[in-house]
């Protein structure tokens, strides 16, 4: 069984301990290493299918080089494109050049050092070309050896008045 590890429980928001309660993964956070354990394999891969009805946010899992890999309906709604699309495409092509260095520069040094990053707003390009802007968050997910395996996502569409 593959055990994979969100660095820092303290940042873990409410959204995603919903998730994986919801999905009755087993959860055992260790004090000294403050990491959440969800210890399953198959349904890791597919929890943001799930959770649709409960979740109001999108939800998106990329592989360290950016990739799209798993996503759920929100977040698929929000960027325009199905999930088949989705998973041919990077993070970076479906966000404005003017946004790059600021997420890489939060990557290198919120993400890769304390395993989140602060929420921040940016823009997505949809598939129909159109720009909506987001508020989101990330957490890095690393592997049983500690080393970096995924970035996850919580993202929010910026509607006026919120």
């Amino acid at each position: 069984m593959r055990r994979f590890f969100i660095k820092n429980k303290q940042s873990c928001s409410g959204t995603l301990f919903m998730l994986i309660f919801l999905l009755g993964l087993q959860i055992s956070c260790d004090r000294e290493e403050g990491s959440c354990i969800p210890k399953c394999d198959a349904k890791f891969f597919t929890l943001t299918h799930f959770l649709n009805e409960n979740i109001n946010e999108g939800i998106v899992f990329v592989s360290m080089d950016g990739m799209i890999q798993e996503a759920n309906q929100k977040y698929l709604d929000i960027i325009g494109y199905t999930l088949e699309e989705a998973r041919q495409l990077s993070y970076e092509q479906i966000t404005p050049v003017k946004w790059h260095k600021m997420e890489n520069d939060l990557r290198i040094n919120q993400v890769m050092k304390r395993g989140f990053c602060d929420i921040y707003e940016k823009e997505y390009i949809r598939k129909d070309k159109t720009s909506v802007p987001i508020r989101t968050q990330a957490w890095l997910i690393t592997d049983g050896n500690g080393e970096p395996w995924r970035l996850m996502g919580i993202i929010k569409k910026i509607n006026p008045g919120n």
